[in-house]
């Protein structure tokens, strides 16, 4: 497999309160997947393209019921097809960040959602799986009884196997770990980390931890993280420093620390993890001993019913779940 530019389209956008503003964040999307595809081609050709976490809509801390009457969107609409449009077009795999997902299956739920566009449309859905409680009162699917579709799913793109998770999911070793042993090479996560723990050292712990997953799964780590301003986007400063770590846990490219909109590219090489997963004995995957920590596995820390228990998703009833839990580990 040729070697290709990824580009992470870091955003500054401004805060909306209902789906209307959606449009116009779209067409920012729409314009620097251009920009990316056609500025960086004489360099390397741009294949994938991915943005950040509430890249489509903003982050909200309101009660779940308001997030569905006034910003959630389902996932077939037209600004997918659009990128599907564009993807075949420029011939790349497209990841607009996340967005507020309202779903008709799971019509008291809302979740945040991230996709993987390919020519033919929509490749993978992932919802987050770890919400960043209490903060963010959306639905985990892990919570919802009767959830059906795949927690963790890896797409098999002409680009390499491809999963996707969410910002604070990263903070979750497991997650990365389950991707990599489905099969995924590169791992995509989009985020919105504000300061200080983004790229602000000593704090930076965005960094270390997008390194510590490339090294664990031998993998590549796209991190695309929002840079927007307080001004922009409070209650934080969103540090930006996009990020691009390769199987071995090199920095491949790094955005600077602090807010701005700017794209970031990088040289992704599927052949060369392969070459290298196929030759080494230092691969970390095949030295797994899963049966050590069967145990600690089998005990629910965080069960479905802490967040499943109530329709709507408040910022009280995660501090109240949360609570309960620490009195079991504390």
């Amino acid at each position: 497999m040729e070697s290709y530019l990824v580009a992470c389209c870091q955003v500054d956008f401004e805060l909306f309160s209902d789906r209307s503003g959606i449009a116009a964040r779209f067409d920012a999307i729409e314009r620097m997947t251009k920009d990316a595809v056609t500025g960086y081609g004489d360099y390397m050709p741009v294949k994938l393209v991915v943005f950040p976490e509430f890249a489509l809509a903003p982050i909200v801390t309101d009660r779940s019921s308001l997030i569905l009457r006034n910003m959630a969107i389902p996932l077939a609409n037209p600004y997918f097809e659009n990128l599907a449009r564009l993807a075949e077009k420029y011939d790349i795999v497209i990841s607009p960040g996340s967005f507020l997902e309202c779903s008709e299956k799971y019509q008291d739920a809302v979740f945040n959602t991230s996709v993987l566009i390919d020519r033919d449309g929509v490749v993978l859905v992932y919802r987050k799986l770890n919400p960043f409680i209490p903060l963010e009162p959306v639905h985990s699917p892990h919570d919802i009884a009767d959830y059906e579709e795949d927690f963790a799913p890896v797409a098999d793109t002409r680009l390499g196997r491809m999963g996707i998770e969410i910002c604070y999911d990263s903070r979750f070793p497991e997650l990365s770990r389950k991707l990599a042993l489905k099969g995924a090479e590169i791992l995509i996560v989009p985020s919105a980390y504000m300061e200080p723990w983004g790229g602000v050292e000593p704090m930076d712990i965005w960094k270390i931890i997008l390194r510590a997953r490339a090294i664990e799964n031998n993998v590549y780590v796209i991190g695309c993280s929002l840079g927007s301003t307080y001004k922009n986007h409070p209650p934080y400063s969103w540090v930006g420093n996009s990020i691009v770590v390769d199987y071995e846990g090199r920095i491949v490219a790094q955005s600077p620390v602090g807010p701005s909109t700017q794209i970031l590219v990088a040289p992704i090489n599927v052949g060369s993890l392969r070459e290298f997963r196929g030759k080494t004995s230092m691969l970390s995957l095949s030295h797994l001993r899963t049966e050590l920590y069967k145990d600690v596995y089998e005990r629910s820390v965080f069960p479905p019913s802490c967040g499943a228990e109530v329709k709507e998703v408040t910022q009280n009833s995660l501090r109240e779940a949360i609570a309960s839990v620490k009195e079991k580990l504390i």
